[in-house]
């Protein structure tokens, strides 16, 4: 077998008003999947002058191997956002729910959000956009991700 996935990719989106965000894809070995954890922007910046996120309050979403296909048929052009109805990718669990959109942009690019609702609080989301070229890095990132669940080499 390959090379295993062992760093997360990240792509940050920080803005200047202190509403942006950042997400990260990382493998787990032990559960085989794909972990897609998205934090909001904080107000203080680090020592180098550079914004930093909430990784404490992450949202987090387990992707399989079909949510991983589902983002594929999108970053590939086969349909334009992820859920068999276009309202996203819907994961229950202990009386929680989430919800991942992936979708193309307008233009260019894509949108990626969670939304998670905890059982007695109200839902909390976090979006950004997502570049073409980042499309591409995932593309790869989730291929090969979906040859490791598999063992294919």
């Amino acid at each position: 077998m390959g090379k295993k996935i062992i760093k997360a990719y990240k792509i940050y989106k920080p803005k200047k008003d202190g509403t942006g965000s950042a997400s990260q894809f990382s493998w787990s070995e032990d559960k085989r999947c794909i972990f897609l954890e998205m934090s909001a922007q904080l107000s203080e910046k680090d020592s180098d002058g550079n914004s930093t996120f909430d990784w404490k309050n992450k949202l987090s979403f387990k992707l399989g191997d079909v949510d991983m296909a589902q983002i594929l048929c999108v970053l590939r052009g086969i349909k334009n956002n992820v859920g068999y109805d276009g309202k996203g990718i819907f994961h229950s669990f202990n009386n929680n729910n989430a919800i991942l959109k992936f979708q193309k942009g307008d233009k260019s690019g894509y949108y990626l959000g969670i939304s998670v609702k905890k059982e007695g609080l109200e839902p909390v989301a976090i979006k950004h956009s997502v570049t073409d070229e980042e499309g591409i890095i995932l593309n790869i990132l989730l291929s090969k991700a979906i040859e490791l669940i598999y063992d294919w080499s």
